[in-house]
């Protein structure tokens, strides 16, 4: 860095007087450091969702049914569908993919919106003998990949990750908040991939 001379406005003038009996001087100085505004980000989470006409999308997401044993119900179609405009046009019902897992059953569907569409809706539908349970619904391109990420409310520790199937991988801590197993969901079910134990040797 080159040397530069201090300004003059910023030396003490010979000619001052002290302020107080304890010789401080005092100086006003019509020079300040600038502080930079830089962007910050106060919601992480986009207001609103506008997918752009004529786009291709992917649409999924996991329904449960409520009840005791849901492995034992039959399966149940045209829970998720999306339309535009609060119509019939370009209306998709998202199809049954895979097997079941821990009573977990996923649905996707590809959407094209509409060229003249203005408005996407996602309607829910339950039958009339149970209610159901939804997680993980997800809008995305068709040409992209996407992952999630799930994390403890309170110590902020990494609880789940979803792939670019919507499938999960879950983290569990010890006590201590170390990591101590990983399990993924698979379509054989949720299967445990990593476990660590450790222990501490007590001296005598």
């Amino acid at each position: 860095m080159p040397i530069s001379i201090v300004p003059k406005e910023f030396l003490y003038n010979e000619n001052m007087t002290p302020a107080d009996t304890v010789g401080s001087y005092s100086s006003t100085i019509l020079k300040y450091c600038i502080n930079a505004n830089n962007v910050k980000q106060n919601n992480m989470v986009r207001p609103t969702f506008s997918p752009v006409q004529g786009d291709h999308l992917v649409v999924s997401g996991w329904v449960r049914i409520d009840a005791t044993d849901c492995n034992s119900l039959a399966a149940i179609d045209n829970v998720i569908s999306a339309n535009f405009d609060g119509g019939g046009s370009g209306s998709v019902t998202l199809q049954r993919t895979g097997t079941r897992i821990e009573g977990w059953q996923r649905y996707e569907g590809e959407v094209m919106v509409p060229s003249n569409a203005t408005t996407m809706n996602i309607s829910i539908s339950a039958p009339s003998a149970n209610n159901i349970f939804l997680d993980d619904i997800r809008v995305q391109p068709f040409n992209s990949s996407m992952k999630g990420f799930v994390y403890d409310p309170v110590n902020l520790r990494l609880m789940a990750e979803l792939d670019e199937n919507n499938y999960a991988t879950f983290y569990e801590y010890d006590d201590d908040g170390t990591l101590v197993r990983v399990k993924k969901e698979t379509e054989q079910g949720i299967k445990t991939i990593q476990e660590t134990r450790s222990a501490l040797i007590k001296d005598n």
